[in-house]
């Protein structure tokens, strides 16, 4: 009888929180070797077990937004559970005062 009461509410709570959508958002910056242009490099990873995501905006949040745009790198993007996708934003287009806290200011919007 308790185990009849208690399953309903092991399946909602499942649902709710087994089956959503993750997401792994980093950056980094680095250099592009061919150019040696530097970049803040945007990386978003899907972790979900079974859902895909779908990307619409990437950006750096510097008080304006900083669009990360290529035309190589379209956006929206769909990615698949365990896939990944890399895109950038020159350093220069950054403001000097926020290159030390600019790996926190990376936005994404699903």
């Amino acid at each position: 009888m308790i185990l009849d009461i208690l399953r309903p509410i092991g399946e909602k709570v499942f649902a709710a929180f087994g089956d959503r959508r993750k997401i792994r958002f980093t950056v980094h910056r680095g250099f592009f070797v061919v150019n040696g242009n530097e970049c803040f490099f945007l990386n978003l990873a899907n972790l979900s077990r079974n859902r895909d995501i779908e990307i619409t905006h990437v950006y750096m949040d510097c008080g304006e937004q900083i669009h990360a745009l290529h035309s190589d790198r379209l956006l929206p993007k769909r990615l698949r559970p365990d896939e990944s996708w890399e895109t950038w934003v020159e350093v220069q287009r950054v403001p000097t005062s926020l290159h030390d806290t600019a790996y926190t200011l990376g936005r994404a919007r699903l």
